[in-house]
């Protein structure tokens, strides 16, 4: 993970990362793609956030910015720490605001988001551009992300060393309700299907946004 960008365009990730998606061209075009600054990634770990998040920037044109990667790339080594955390996210909302000046879409991925005030901070960043923020919910069973944890270690594919099976159970305890209006997926279905539905969503948004005046949609 070390030495990774901080913001990664989804075109630039590694061949292994890709996945067999098919995606004909970017959905987010035009004035509909200038609307757009956020996509917030949640859920507990091994929900299948990341594997959703890439797909989904290609589809989008967008850049991933992982509170993971940045954590590793602050800290090293890493203790993985409340303290560490706390850094990262304000790193990421750095790269958030860097991404919506240079107009940029955001895919965050690496966190969960489970706590009340993290998405609601990020949304703030990228409404101070005129942009909007949507919320993305991968609904799974604690002891199911554990299953998919385990089999990530086995495999060498866990992302960070506090990935452990016992995660997915503390995350749910403190784990927030949705934001308003935030599209919720379970994650038990098929990849293929969670992207559909996802691009479809974030389209329905992008056209009701449209018929909004611009003035609405910056947040004061």
């Amino acid at each position: 993970m070390r030495g990774r960008p901080i913001a990664l365009h989804a075109h630039q990730a590694p061949d292994r990362c890709r996945g067999t998606y098919l995606v004909e061209k970017p959905i987010a075009s035009g004035n509909m793609s200038r609307m757009l600054g956020l996509i917030a990634m949640m859920g507990l770990p091994g929900a299948g956030k990341s594997t959703l998040a890439l797909p989904l920037a290609r589809a989008l044109d967008a850049w991933i910015v992982s509170r993971d990667t940045i954590r590793l790339a602050m800290f090293d080594p890493c203790e993985f720490t409340d303290t560490e955390k706390h850094a990262a996210f304000q790193g990421v909302l750095s790269a958030i605001q860097a991404n919506c000046e240079l107009g940029r879409i955001s895919v965050v991925d690496g966190m969960p988001f489970s706590r009340v005030g993290e998405y609601e901070t990020a949304a703030r960043t990228v409404s101070q551009c005129g942009r909007i923020a949507l919320p993305i919910l991968l609904n799974i069973a604690p002891e199911v992300a554990a299953a998919r944890i385990v089999a990530q270690t086995e495999d060498g594919r866990a992302p960070a060393d506090d990935r452990t099976s016992e995660l997915p159970e503390d995350v749910s305890r403190r784990f927030r309700s949705p934001p308003p209006g935030a599209l919720l997926l379970d994650a038990e279905r098929p990849p293929e299907h969670l992207l559909r539905s996802a691009l479809e969503w974030i389209d329905q948004c992008l056209s009701k946004h449209a018929e909004l005046p611009s003035c609405l949609l910056r947040k004061k």
